[in-house]
C-alpha cells in the first residue's frame, strides 16, 4: 500500500483506487526468522532511513519508466534491494529486501493537509493519515501470512532533502524540497539461492491490489 497524498502510485500515478477486502490485523510475528528485527538498524540505517530512501528515489526521478515507482523492480543499495510495486527481481546472494508496506510523506512544497515545514510537522502529518490502512499482510515462499500493521513495524522518516526534477510524479515545479512522514515497512532477511515468492495483501482506503513477486537469487 503506497500512500501518496492518500492515493496509490501506479504506472500512471493513479488517484483513489478502490479499497480491497482483507483480514483483520493480528499480532505481528516479532522475531520471525524471515524478517529482520523491526527494532534494529540494518547496515547502519534505521527503518525510517530505508523508508526515506524508498521515497527519495521516487521523488527525485521523472514520471517515466526510469522512475522505480513507475517501472517497478528493485534498486540495490548496500546489499539491500529496495523493492517497488511488487515487481519481479533478480538479486545476488546475500541481499536483504526492503518492503515499504504503507506510508504517507509530507513536504515543504505540497499544499495542506500534506504540507510540513519541519520534521515534527511531517511526522504528525504522516501519523494523521496512517489510519487509512486496515491490514498489511505479507508472506514469503507461501509461508504463513505475517500481519504487519503494528507499531513494531511502524517507522518515522527523517526529514530529508531531495531535488524535484521537471515532470516529477507530483506535477509540481522543479526545485528543492524536504519531506518526512510515517509508515510501515519490513526488511526480509537474505534468501538462499533459487526462486522465491513474496505476496503482499494490503487493505484500507486507497489500497493497491495484492501483489505476487518472484525473486530469483543467483
Amino acid at each position: 500500500m503506497l500512500n501518496v497524498r492518500r492515493s496509490v502510485i501506479a504506472v500512471t500515478v493513479a488517484i483513489g483506487l478502490a479499497a480491497i477486502a482483507g483480514p483483520a490485523a493480528a499480532s505481528p510475528p516479532t522475531g520471525h526468522g524471515v524478517l529482520h528485527s523491526p527494532h534494529g538498524s540494518y547496515r547502519g540505517h534505521s527503518p525510517g532511513d530505508w523508508m526515506a530512501q524508498w521515497w527519495s528515489r521516487a521523488l527525485s526521478g521523472p514520471a517515466d519508466e526510469s522512475n522505480p515507482v513507475i517501472a517497478g523492480g528493485c534498486v540495490l543499495v548496500e546489499r539491500v534491494a529496495i523493492h517497488y510495486n511488487g515487481a519481479d527481481c533478480t538479486l545476488p546472494p546475500g541481499t536483504a529486501i526492503y518492503e515499504m508496506l504503507f506510508s504517507t510523506e509530507c513536504s515543504t512544497v505540497e499544499d495542506p493537509p500534506f504540507h510540513a515545514d519541519n520534521a515534527a510537522e511531517a511526522e504528525a502529518c504522516g501519523r494523521a493519515n496512517s489510519g487509512v490502512a486496515t491490514a498489511l499482510d505479507l508472506r514469503v515462499d507461501g509461508g504463513p501470512w505475517l500481519h504487519l500493521l503494528d507499531d513494531d513495524f511502524g517507522a518515522v522518516m527523517p526529514f530529508t532533502r531531495v531535488t524535484l526534477p521537471e515532470d516529477n510524479i507530483f506535477g509540481l515545479p522543479a526545485g528543492s524540497m524536504s519531506f518526512g512522514g510515517y509508515g510501515y515497512g519490513a526488511l526480509i532477511n537474505p534468501l538462499p539461492s533459487g526462486r522465491h515468492t513474496i505476496d503482499f495483501r494490503p487493505a484500507g482506503e486507497g489500497a493497491s491490489p495484492p501483489t505476487h513477486a518472484v525473486i530469483t537469487v543467483r
